[in-house]
């Protein structure tokens, strides 16, 4: 099955591949998490509300952003393709 068939059919999801995290990546997932915690604790109801809008917020600006960086990749690979078979005709 070609790349663009997987694309098409689901079965190759590039935004859903992830490395395996590093025990630092752990190491500041835990302590954001910690931290969160903690704030949340000291926040009003009206305060805790605002900071549930604030994440939902920030995970929609998050996705549109790596949706943007994912396509920029994604053109400028086949870019590079197009150039390398440019190349070889010019040879």
């Amino acid at each position: 099955m070609t790349i663009l068939e997987q694309l098409w059919h689901g079965t190759l999801r590039p935004a859903e591949i992830k490395k395996p995290p590093t025990s630092r990546y752990n190491d500041l997932l835990d302590a954001a998490d910690e931290t969160e915690k903690k704030l949340f604790f000291l926040l009003t109801d009206e305060g805790k509300e605002l900071y549930q809008k604030i994440g939902e917020l920030r995970m929609e600006l998050y996705d549109t952003e790596n949706f943007r960086i994912f396509a920029k990749g994604f053109h400028t690979g086949a870019k590079l393709m197009l150039e390398i078979m440019e190349n070889e005709k010019a040879e």
